[in-house]
């Protein structure tokens, strides 16, 4: 189906893109219906809430519901003002209609067995029911009078197809934007893997075989500009026809030439015995070059199965005459492992001594040692794993603060001020105490918004890595705490303390939340006291192999201590151990302290007991790695 490189490397990627386009497409539409009927919903309960606030109003006159008059017209604003709803109306417990929007003659009764169940109960619901072939997401809010008697329920409800609707633009935006980004990815990918692969492969294809049927004088130089292993590989060879072409064709020589090669290079004939060796390779390998020549190639392969010329791929290859770039991982003597690429070519020379036999056919291998390399890319795949947790991270708290989240709140605030400062000689002491706690509770959602979005900008907003004292950071963060040290009668000591590479803004961030936190839960008549120690310590990274310099940052505190049943919970968002009138706070301090410290690329654990104090250890490295600097 495919007859060159080019065509099964392109097939690879538009197979690739595609499954990653397609996967994405799909988890956004799924994530995108369910946040986005969570909101819809979310944003009806307020709607609901207003409207049972007109009515509460009302009833506070002692006015009996069933006597109310003109009703019917807030229930046609709200319809108005909101045109994703349906409906909106007002019943008694047992299902009879007393104001709607719509005016014209209508059913008096709710026949839905849902809709009149969730009116005729006490609590707020959000129900879906289906009607008429429609399916309909309804909220309803029950309604009491001055006595706390249970009187009805305002009803607001919107079909399905509205989140169909907005799901179907989304979808179709996002289909449209990935297929551009396909169509550009791909033919980018694929010029620059033309550019940079297929032609010099191609080139150095040509010249291996004109090179084995014309001999070295009649070939022609090759040019490739590339300083990978194919260009040092066809310098190699463009070196070696101009000096044969000069002298006689010579083991002697062509030893010489083999060994001023900077990259390994071996040789081995059709039955994979490896015939020559230059310096590089025994340097590479750890292997004389007595002890390399005449053994199978396969001692040098770390899994002999990875062998690109084992079983029949030698005679295909061998006929063929290609050449490949071919990633795998040799097998030192002392049995470490090396990650090389590979760069090998069928060559042909006449064999002298056997006039009757033409040609022999040899294959040449040149490796580099890809080591570095490697643990770049396993360096970047960390980071990429990292990016792509943030992200989902991200998705998932977008739209709760966003506009549909914040927009609702705002108005809550101001128009329950405004229904408080319009009626408040008029309001009894209950309903006035209704809308403080309105107006508190709104609040708070406030500073739960903002503490979330305080959360996502430690990766979204960060700062690059600089050189940090952390001394330095200490003093600020205490001088900034003076006044509440002050208050508690406490005190904070710190140790010397290290400087390294780390984002200052963060750094300060996460002294100020793990110090405020000793200073705020102390035993009552006891001072806090937090003392801030480090020391350095090494570790070995298990994945990228590597050993760096660490340092272990202690915040110990003589406070109240927490539960060890509790100790998994406290760096999750909005975990809070004790009410808020004991401590104020949203519980989202140690969950930015723990992020910020993923980031630097450390750990953050606590150890604790009550009534005895916490202990939270910060492990940071003392060196970024370079990729994020």
């Amino acid at each position: 189906m495919f007859n060159n490189l080019s065509s099964k490397i392109s097939y690879i990627l538009l197979l690739i893109l595609l499954l990653t386009i397609g996967i994405n497409t799909w988890l956004t539409n799924t994530i995108f219906v369910k946040e986005y009927t969570v909101a819809l919903k979310s944003e009806v309960m307020v709607i609901g809430e207003s409207l049972k606030l007109q009515l509460d109003r009302l009833l506070s006159l002692e006015i009996p519901l069933e006597d109310i008059m003109g009703f019917d017209k807030q229930c046609q604003e709200v319809i108005t003002k909101y045109p994703m709803l349906d409906f909106a109306l007002v019943a008694d417990p047992d299902g009879k209609i007393l104001f709607r929007n719509d005016l014209s003659p209508h059913q008096n009764i709710i026949t839905t067995p849902q809709l009149r169940e969730a009116i005729r109960s006490v609590a707020e619901k959000v129900i879906t029911y289906t009607e008429e072939g429609k399916t309909f997401y309804s909220t309803v809010i029950p309604v009491f009078n001055t006595t706390g008697r249970h009187v009805g329920a305002v009803a607001l409800g919107f079909p399905a197809e509205v989140i169909s609707q907005k799901t179907n633009l989304f979808i179709f935006i996002s289909i449209l934007v990935s297929l551009i980004f396909l169509a550009c990815s791909f033919f980018l990918i694929t010029y620059i893997l033309s550019l940079w692969v297929t032609k010099p492969l191609m080139k150095l294809d040509r010249f291996a075989q004109q090179l084995g049927e014309t001999g070295f004088s009649s070939a022609p130089d090759l040019h490739i500009n590339s300083n990978d292993e194919i260009g040092r590989l066809a310098h190699s060879f463009n070196k070696m026809a101009s000096d044969l072409e000069r002298t006689t064709v010579s083991k002697e020589y062509m030893d010489n030439i083999i060994s001023s090669m900077m990259d390994s290079l071996i040789v081995i004939d059709a039955n994979l015995k490896i015939k020559t060796t230059n310096n590089a390779a025994s340097e590479l390998l750890g292997y004389e070059p007595n002890e390399l020549i005449g053994n199978s190639i396969d001692l040098i392969f770390a899994n002999p199965e990875e062998n690109p010329l084992k079983g029949d791929r030698l005679s295909k290859f061998i006929a063929e005459g290609g050449h490949k770039n071919y990633e795998t991982t040799f097998l030192k003597k002392n049995q470490d492992k090396v990650p090389v690429l590979l760069s090998f070519s069928v060559i042909s020379f006449l064999k002298e001594a056997n006039p009757n036999d033409a040609k022999l056919k040899y294959i040449v291998f040149t490796a580099k040692d890809i080591t570095e390399r490697k643990r770049a890319e396993e360096e970047l795949l960390l980071q990429t794993e990292k990016l792509t947790q943030t992200n989902k991270e991200l998705q998932n708290f977008a739209y709760a603060a966003s506009h549909d989240l914040q927009e609702p709140l705002r108005k809550i605030i101001a128009f329950s001020d405004r229904i408080k400062a319009k009626n408040e000689q008029i309001l009894s002491e209950q309903t006035l105490d209704y809308f403080n706690r309105i107006q508190n509770a709104a609040t708070r959602m406030q500073v739960l918004i903002t503490d979330l979005l305080a959360y996502s900008r430690i990766t979204t907003q960060a700062q690059p890595f600089t050189k940090v004292d952390l001394s330095k950071i200490a003093a600020e963060v205490i001088s900034d705490l003076e006044t509440r040290i002050e208050q508690t009668g406490g005190a904070v000591r710190v140790s010397d303390l290290p400087e390294l590479e780390a984002d200052p803004t963060q750094m300060r961030q996460l002294f100020q939340n793990l110090i405020s936190n000793g200073l705020k839960f102390h035993r009552p008549g006891v001072p806090p006291l937090v003392k801030i120690t480090a020391r350095i310590v090494k570790s070995e990274h298990n994945k990228l192999k590597w050993r760096r310099e660490l340092v272990e940052l202690n915040f110990e505190d003589n406070g109240i201590g927490i539960d060890e049943q509790y100790l998994s919970r406290i760096f999750g968002v909005f975990q809070r151990l004790h009410g808020k009138n004991e401590y104020d706070g949203t519980g989202v301090g140690l969950s930015i302290c723990q992020k910020i410290v993923e980031r630097h690329n450390g750990n953050i654990t606590v150890k604790s007991k009550p009534d005895e104090g916490s202990t939270f250890t910060v492990t940071l490295p003392l060196k970024q790695p370079s990729s994020q600097r």
